[in-house]
């Protein structure tokens, strides 16, 4: 799904599990084994793996449904 940033936004507001990194979306999903992985990441008191979607050269982020899905 595209999103504008307005969009954007509204998501990081109503999600604890979307942050920004500069321009970039990152979502995170609680793994147990998120130390191990290279996209490990430790968030909110827990380890999690990061998936950095970044914006397009058209000014929109191109966010796969299943991050919308447990959003």
């Amino acid at each position: 799904m595209k999103l504008n940033l307005e969009q954007a936004e509204t998501l990081v507001q109503s999600n604890k599990n979307v942050f920004w990194n500069g321009w970039d979306l990152v979502f995170v999903n609680t793994s147990v084994d998120g130390f191990t992985k290279k996209a490990g990441i430790w968030h909110e008191g827990q380890w999690s793996v990061k998936s950095v979607i970044k914006l397009s050269t058209n000014g929109e982020y191109n966010v796969p449904g299943k991050y919308l899905k447990s959003s």
